[in-house]
């Protein structure tokens, strides 16, 4: 209302200073909603990458680590079944029921 009187004081067309005013809110509404809509997708496609976040390792790289665990674990597993056929009769008992599954 004090915008109208203004407008009107200064001899300035009230309705055509309206529809200036409608068109800047329109164009400043859609510019942010686009702007919430970019963020919230660069907010997606940054939590999107959750599973693997090794992205500098390349595909032979990652297997030969992988080899390399995997061999740790089997030496592991074999140094227990050589001490539990070790420990006495129950033992080797049960490492050769384990070789047979």
């Amino acid at each position: 209302l004090l915008l109208l009187l203004l407008l009107l004081l200064l001899g300035a067309n009230p309705l055509a200073s309206l529809k200036q005013a409608a068109c800047i809110c329109s164009k400043m509404a859609r510019g942010l909603s686009r702007e919430l809509a970019q963020q919230k997708n660069a907010k997606k496609a940054a939590s999107g990458n959750k599973g693997n976040t090794e992205t500098n390792l390349t595909p032979a790289a990652r297997a030969e680590r992988d080899a390399v665990a995997m061999r740790e674990k089997k030496a592991q597993k074999d140094a227990q079944k050589a001490e539990l056929a070790a420990s006495g009769e129950a033992g080797a008992a049960a490492v050769a029921a384990d070789e047979k599954r």
